[in-house]
């Protein structure tokens, strides 16, 4: 132990490293979270297209952009919006398609692999961009699984001097930003920065609006299609100025239409504005619609074997999920409930004896074994 500990006068005092002036942090991880189909893809493309060309704020200089989706084809998707959105091409990479996806923990290796070969090669990788975090992540939504990942993503981040920023879908049911994020606290822990991205609250439009009277009409956006990205955790520096985007349709050879989002500029916005938007649920949404969030979050919970049931209560719950969500949820896809007697049988001698008296005297959850076809809940 004395061997890692050294006078703290000894150390070089160091600002920030920066990828992004005042936004995002190299050697470690940079979150993005907002609902589905609020066009965070259409952001990370844009933030790969100012980070290739160097642009403002990035150093002055392009810099290499390895991005790359479970959720999006990328050469229906990606592609063309990082061209639309006019990066250099030359300067990102993405997974060549139809190879497997890295996931951690278990690719560290590959991952590195990747950056040393890069760094060999002269082209080092300076911003990684994986969407989403649960797809790359799978077992984000147990805190020890998902801080032993990300700790040992952020060596690497700071090994190579890269950044790396996940996107991530909110749990809206949540009560709080943390819970909404999920991960029981794991990930916006760990994580350098987080950053909320949503339509822009409606009282700040209605403001920017009166402050704006005296622009010409056709200079003015859509209020309706402003996108707005606000700091929630930035813990070296002060937080950014929150920033708006206007989403446009754009054509590009060989596609007619595609989606891109253009800064417009700096807004008088929130984090917690942002997110009180998003978590207003629309008129008519039914209780059915959190069984459904629900049932996504328990079958990536179980989805690397069982777990103890008590403690998977408190892990919905710390992710915003009632108990009695997480039951009708547990119900509809049938879950299996085991018996204390019958772990051993199930784990296997030698990860029964690595329990605790306490997980070995309670009752566990698996998922059923899985039939021919998926249930119809599973597909819906």
């Amino acid at each position: 132990m004395s061997g890692q500990i050294v006078p703290i006068a000894s150390l070089e005092p160091k600002a920030p490293r920066w990828l992004w002036e005042d936004y995002l942090l190299r050697g470690g991880i940079n979150l993005i979270v907002g609902p589905k189909g609020i066009g965070k893809t259409s952001l990370v493309c844009w933030l790969a297209a100012q980070a290739s060309l160097g642009e403002e704020g990035f150093g002055g200089k392009p810099l290499r952009v390895f991005i790359d989706s479970q959720e999006d084809d990328p050469e229906v998707v990606l592609r063309p919006r990082i061209e639309a959105a006019g990066a250099d091409l030359s300067m990102i990479a993405t997974r060549r398609p139809g190879e497997p996806p890295w996931k951690f923990p278990r690719d560290f290796a590959g991952l590195l692999d990747y950056l040393e070969q890069s760094e060999r090669c002269g082209e080092p990788v300076d911003l990684i961009v994986l969407d989403s975090l649960a797809a790359y992540v799978p077992r984000f939504t147990a805190a020890e699984m998902a801080g032993e990942a990300l700790e040992r993503l952020t060596l690497v981040c700071q090994r190579f001097s890269c950044a790396v920023v996940f996107v991530h879908h909110f749990n809206k049911y949540g009560g709080s930003l943390d819970a909404a994020i999920g991960g029981a606290g794991a990930v916006t822990r760990v994580a350098r920065t987080v950053f909320v991205f949503g339509e822009e609250p409606r009282e700040l439009v209605s403001l920017l609006q009166r402050r704006l009277a005296r622009v010409r009409l056709e200079q003015r956006r859509d209020s309706d299609e402003a996108r707005v990205l606000a700091c929630q955790k930035l813990n070296v520096a002060h937080k950014p100025p929150a920033l708006r985007f206007a989403s446009t349709v754009v054509e590009i050879p060989a596609v007619e239409r595609v989606h891109r989002l253009e800064l417009v500029g700096e807004t008088e916005c929130s984090a917690d504005l942002v997110f009180e938007q998003i978590r207003r649920a629309p008129q008519g949404e039914s209780a059915e619609t959190e069984i459904e969030t629900a049932i996504s979050w328990l079958l990536a919970y179980l989805a690397d074997g069982p777990r103890q049931t008590q403690r998977m209560v408190a892990d919905a719950r710390l992710d915003g999920i009632s108990q009695r969500t997480i039951e009708r949820a547990r119900a509809r896809l049938k879950c299996q409930a085991i018996h204390p007697a019958q772990l051993l049988k199930l784990l296997g001698e030698e990860a029964h004896a690595a329990l605790s008296e306490e997980e070995r005297k309670a009752w566990w959850l698996a998922l059923p074994e899985l039939p021919d076809a998926p249930p119809e809940e599973w597909t819906k």
